[in-house]
């Protein structure tokens, strides 16, 4: 990300699903925001040059399990 104060990445939650998570430090203590939380995997999130958006590979809406791309706003929303 822009500025080198975060990191976006997929890990997996207890349930064994994989979401997106937002690391942020530089204030003197690290901040753990968690994206997205549903019963969709999340995976191979990637920052825009600008840091507004973070595109990343998931299956929701596709009941055959098959992969496609989605982009959300850091700002707040859902993925798109």
């Amino acid at each position: 990300m822009p500025g080198d104060t975060a990191a976006v990445f997929s890990a997996q939650d207890l349930s064994g699903r994989s979401d997106l998570y937002r690391a942020r430090w530089g204030t003197g203590h690290i901040h753990l925001d968690r994206l997205t939380r549903d019963d969709f995997d999340d995976i191979e999130p990637d920052v825009s040059p600008d840091g507004r958006w973070v595109a990343f590979a998931s299956d929701r809406g596709d009941l055959g399990g098959r992969y496609s791309l989605f982009r959300l706003s850091l700002l707040g929303g859902i993925p798109e």
